[in-house]
């Protein structure tokens, strides 16, 4: 038996349930020296990450909420899967051909990631590092969270557009 989970539904969840980010690796002199990537995927169904964990590695993480609703009740326990690096970069890439509500960013970062390891050690050249800030910008406009106060006010006057 395959135990392997199939690829268009592991893309699916990744799409609803998922993230994908980055960060910058400085030296010792706050100098860019290169990318670190990163996805990961958060549920309440345990099995489902622990299936993910055995199959892509990285880190299995268990967070509980002490919110407490109006009601008296408590958020379910999140499972998370944490995939750094390499194994973002593998498991993006699995993903990737079935990829709809996160295909760009995946692509932005896998490009992100390109020649991340060229100058481990060394200053990154400008060329590199115009390039890394023009993946930035886009893949942080697709990450932004919310809308400013006059795209607000169009959506709340549109309706039912």
């Amino acid at each position: 038996m395959n135990n392997k989970i199939d690829r268009r539904y592991l893309a699916g969840l990744f799409d609803g349930e998922g993230c994908i980010y980055y960060n910058k690796k400085h030296d010792g002199k706050k100098r860019d020296t290169g990318i670190n990537i990163g996805a990961s995927i958060s549920n309440t169904y345990k099995p489902i990450i622990e299936r993910l964990y055995n199959e892509f590695g990285g880190y299995f993480r268990k967070r509980i909420s002490k919110h407490k609703f109006e009601t008296g009740r408590y958020r379910k326990t999140i499972y998370e899967l944490v995939l750094l690096n390499a194994k973002a970069e593998s498991f993006i890439r699995e993903c990737l051909p079935y990829l709809i509500i996160k295909k760009e960013r995946a692509e932005l970062v896998l490009e992100l990631r390109k020649n991340t390891n060229n100058y481990q050690g060394s200053i990154v050249p400008i060329r590199e590092m115009k390039r890394r800030m023009s993946l930035i910008e886009k893949l942080s406009f697709l990450n932004k969270v919310g809308v400013s106060s006059s795209e607000f006010k169009k959506q709340l006057a549109c309706g039912e557009c």
